[in-house]
């Protein structure tokens, strides 16, 4: 990803409107077991510290938890951070009228647009690799269904006349990159940054961090985590663990997982709550432009956040067999990808998982966690488990930090 010249650290820390909680060296002394991980955010080695804000962006909320040897330089790279995914919205965010992919999609149909800038042609040529790797189950060229759908308003079933019309201006037929800029090939044809652009914007923020932690290598933030609306990525040292939410409860964990080596991000996906009256579901499948079948919640792993946000959309629309088995061909690029299903059955949820997902699984308190020995159900290189309440009662939160649970992306396209 070309990168611009590095961050300063002179940010007036003031300039933001945002909740700052500085939490002292002592914070989570207490050991946490790690055959039951638990998602208290990061943990500060001794004498350093963790310095935690929260900022509205992308029409959802950003958390971000630094821990470093010295509070002021932490509060600063936390404005580094910050910044970064402003800009990121600022290019990316098609709810914005002078957003830079607006202007690019804003030009007469068959001919390219403007120029794009280099960070931009980047990202939608990631995006684009996503979806052909998940054959189009994930495509960012789906401005027209998004609109057919009214997935930005109140949601509808449109027509079938009107769904035909929006497939026909959907797809790589419809929308291509070329030559650093845009091309739309159909009327009402673009993209949509729903599924892809917060992992953008949690890319281009450790970028940031690692640059602005090389101007200072003597008293540099050493860990982060990030948190954006159902999104995670980590950055540096100390543990990578994260409690997933019931499919249907967000407030619920059931499922811890430590992020396995080679994958910095994780995003899940799910319906949700069912809207009222013939409101659709959030998630499409772009190949057919029909509603993705809901079964549960979809968790992926992936080396860039990008990735994890654009696979999350993607094994939800395959379906957990699939999803698994375009895990396995990920797999053999050495991508570190991996995915995790809860499913909802008759009793309870079953979870099916990458096989190389397995060791680093722990039910969440007061739930256990029972592999199936019966492989009938389960695809090549995966494994299947039975996640139930159990007789124990569920354990008392840890003083100290707040936990944080992974809970599903709600998959209308940025909501305001």
């Amino acid at each position: 990803m070309p990168r611009g010249p590095g961050p300063r650290l002179d940010v007036n820390c003031t300039l933001l409107a945002l909740i700052a909680v500085l939490v002292a060296p002592a914070w989570g002394s207490e050991p946490r077991a790690r055959s039951a991980p638990r998602d208290d955010g990061i943990a500060p080695a001794a004498g350093e510290v963790v310095v935690r804000r929260q900022v509205a962006a992308m029409g959802t909320v950003l958390g971000v938890e630094l821990a470093g040897p010295d509070r002021r330089q932490a509060l600063l790279a936390s404005e580094v951070v910050l910044r970064a995914v402003e800009r990121t919205e600022a290019r990316l965010s098609t709810w914005r009228a002078d957003s830079e992919l607006t202007a690019a999609q804003a030009h007469t149909e068959g001919r390219p647009g403007r120029a794009l800038s280099p960070e931009l042609h980047a990202e939608l040529r990631e995006a684009l690799r996503w979806s052909d790797a998940t054959e189009r189950a994930f495509d960012p060229r789906i401005a027209a269904l998004v609109r057919a759908f009214d997935l930005r308003g109140a949601g509808r079933v449109p027509t079938a006349r009107e769904r035909e019309a929006a497939l026909l201006a959907s797809g790589p037929d419809a929308v291509e990159l070329r030559a650093g800029a845009l091309v739309l090939h159909r009327p009402g044809a673009g993209i949509d940054e729903g599924g892809f652009g917060k992992g953008a914007g949690l890319d281009r923020a450790i970028e940031a961090l690692e640059a602005a932690s090389r101007e200072l290598p003597s008293n540099a933030p050493t860990g982060a985590r990030l948190d954006f609306g159902g999104q995670v990525a980590f950055w540096g040292s100390g543990p990578r663990e994260l409690e997933l939410a019931h499919p249907r409860d967000r407030a619920r964990p059931v499922l811890c997982v430590t992020l396995p080596n080679g994958a910095r991000s994780a995003a899940t996906s799910a319906n949700g709550a069912a809207g009222a009256g013939s409101a659709p579901r959030h998630l499409l499948d772009p190949r057919t432009g029909d509603a993705a079948p809901d079964l549960g919640s979809v968790t992926a792993f992936a080396p860039t956040a990008l990735g994890a946000d654009a696979l999350s959309t993607g094994f939800f629309a395959l379906g957990p067999e699939a999803s698994l088995r375009a895990v396995c061909a990920l797999d053999g690029e050495h991508l570190s990808v991996h995915a995790l299903w809860l499913l909802e059955v008759e009793g309870g949820l079953d979870v099916l998982a990458s096989e190389a997902l397995a060791p680093f699984l722990a039910p969440a308190p007061g739930f256990a966690l029972t592999e199936h020995t019966s492989t009938d159900t389960v695809p090549v290189h995966a494994r299947r488990w039975s996640l139930r309440a159990s007789s124990l009662p569920a354990a008392a939160p840890q003083s100290g930090a707040p936990r944080r649970v992974l809970t599903p992306i709600v998959h209308a396209p940025q909501s305001r």
